[in-house]
């Protein structure tokens, strides 16, 4: 899981891609404060399995992780 926008790092979606390449089984979250944003309103098209717009509850959280490993 990992958040889209990361102070003095790589942004998310790049560290996606990275992880990708390394293990493309790898079952990969974004979450945001910017609900908005191309990769949580239409996270399949980037190669994840799940999103959660901030602030979420442990109740989204948890329906997404099971989504996520549900998921082929």
């Amino acid at each position: 899981m990992l958040d889209l926008t990361i102070h003095n790092g790589l942004r998310g979606l790049k560290i996606v891609a990275e992880l990708s390449e390394i293990d493309s089984t790898m079952r990969l979250i974004v979450t945001s404060g910017y609900a908005a944003d191309k990769a949580i309103t239409n996270y399949i098209a980037f190669g994840l399995h799940g999103a959660l717009p901030k602030p979420f509850s442990l109740a989204d959280l948890k329906q997404t992780i099971a989504q996520a490993m549900s998921c082929e």
